[in-house]
């Protein structure tokens, strides 16, 4: 009996130690910490396919700490109108200084399905407004930690260009 419970004891004390080590993994920011902003720049299309599509995508990433941030990777979602446009990846190594921005230029790509949601979807909004997330997740260097982020915008276009008169 005496055996299961050290055996037990030491079950507790490694699943402990490991969730801590997530834990940590996870949140690299130290108490206090917040996570970076990250601002979609500009997306412009690079290649078109009939089943793929690809965009360079420009990202400010603004860094509200008191700590520089030293980004390996990221990889994330793109959304259009609430719903997936694309996903991206990027191995830039960039460092963010403290209460600074840096800006990325990444690729995502998109499926066909994908844009022409977006197209039939893009008539319903009659305010010609395009409202955009970004979910993913920022590698940082040296700690081997990840730090997630999401952040919302909004374009505003005109509802019909205007159109010359005769």
């Amino acid at each position: 009996m005496r055996h299961v419970r050290i055996i037990f004891f030491w079950l507790g004390v490694t699943l402990l130690a490991g969730s801590a080590t997530l834990y940590t993994g996870c949140t690299t920011l130290g108490p206090g910490g917040e996570p970076p902003v990250v601002i979609l720049s500009d997306l412009r299309p690079l290649e078109m396919t009939l089943f793929e599509q690809r965009y360079r995508v420009r990202l400010r990433i603004q860094n509200p700490n008191q700590k520089s941030l030293d980004i390996a990777g990221m990889h994330y979602t793109l959304y259009l109108q609430d719903r997936v446009f694309a996903h991206g990846i990027s191995d830039q190594q960039v460092i963010v200084p403290a209460f600074g921005e840096a800006v990325i230029d990444s690729t995502v790509a998109s499926r066909l399905d994908n844009i022409l949601e977006q197209l039939f979807n893009r008539g319903k909004d009659t305010a010609g407004n395009l409202k955009y997330r970004l979910e993913g997740m920022i590698a940082i260097n040296k700690r081997l930690g990840r730090i997630p982020f999401e952040s919302t915008g909004e374009f505003h276009f005109p509802a019909h260009p205007a159109r010359p008169t005769p």
